[in-house]
């Protein structure tokens, strides 16, 4: 009974010890990475990203369409209307940024030119913070935590949805050529990433390779996967075209948006995002001259699971 107590309080002493050290940020161990990985993702960027759906969520129940201008094809808050989400908004910002102060590796004040960040979701808490100020229409702000995304974490798959918040931004600031900048750079990745994975599939159809081959090919993937950057994720395909549309539309070159949107609707799973995207097609095609096509879309969306005043109004 004694041997046990003596294994029980050293095994505690051990996880004590391991705790203590987890703490730390300056040493990059699988311990220190896992604790701090685990903190910064879901202490900020998940709950974060909770209070602001649901602040969205609620605010979207109460809120009526104005139908007699071009809807947005992403559903957000008018300037005023983003005033009642601020405190939900500003707590989640609060939580990213304490996540940012706690748990970055190392941290930026106790190192000068900090050229690499050890724990992967901090990029994310910044990106989570430059949405959030673009909800709250603090373009600003929205553009100053974006545009660090880009420019500190090259290569990470949140380089690409800060690009498209980033156009985002710019297209409601007016700025329609930077805007077209960032939408051309996602575009580029999507096409490296699509040639990338041709490339692949090309590879693995050719003859079978001797297991010495197999051998150096994996390595010599694995060493250039070092220095390459990220895929574009799949999961952005459906906002990339999203946000195209909106920088046509902006332009006023509905038929263009049209084309994006017919894309975005291939892409995206969403019953609810469908049935709002074809009314918003309808009206771009009907801003183009094109009645077959809103006349199409409008029948579609009065009979899909839209909102009934959405499919009250297709209807007419």
């Amino acid at each position: 009974m004694r041997k046990n107590s003596t294994y029980s309080i050293l095994l505690l002493g051990l996880l004590g010890l391991g705790l203590l050290f987890s703490c730390s940020t300056e040493k990059n161990t699988w311990l220190n990475r896992g604790y701090h990985n685990m903190t910064a993702r879901f202490n900020g960027y998940h709950n974060a990203t909770v209070l602001t759906d649901e602040a969205l969520d609620a605010w979207a129940e109460g809120y009526t369409e104005n139908f007699y201008k071009i809807l947005d094809p992403l559903l957000l808050p008018n300037e005023l209307e983003a005033a009642g989400l601020y405190p939900a908004l500003d707590t989640a910002i609060a939580k990213c940024e304490k996540v940012i102060y706690r748990h970055s590796m190392p941290n930026p004040q106790n190192v000068t030119n900090k050229s690499e960040e050890h724990c992967r979701w901090i990029d994310d808490n910044w990106l989570r913070i430059g949405q959030n100020h673009y909800i709250k229409h603090e373009l600003d702000l929205a553009e100053e935590k974006l545009r660090y995304v880009v420019d500190a974490y090259n290569g990470e798959e949140s380089v690409y949805e800060a690009r498209l918040w980033l156009a985002r931004t710019y297209i409601r600031m007016g700025r329609l050529p930077e805007a077209k900048k960032e939408l051309a750079a996602a575009k580029k990745a999507m096409d490296r990433t699509a040639e990338k994975k041709d490339g692949d599939k090309d590879s693995g159809s050719k003859r079978k390779k001797s297991k010495y081959a197999r051998q150096k090919e994996k390595q010599r993937k694995k060493e250039a996967k070092k220095d390459a950057p990220a895929d574009f994720p799949k999961r952005l395909f459906n906002d990339y075209h999203v946000v195209m549309a909106e920088y046509f539309i902006a332009s006023k070159e509905y038929k263009k948006g049209a084309e994006s949107l017919e894309e975005a609707l291939l892409a995206t799973r969403n019953r609810k995002e469908k049935a709002r995207y074809m009314y918003v097609l309808a009206q771009l095609y009907h801003e183009s001259g094109n009645g077959d096509q809103a006349s199409y879309y409008y029948n579609k969306v009065a009979h899909s699971p839209a909102p009934y005043d959405m499919q009250f109004q297709a209807k007419i």
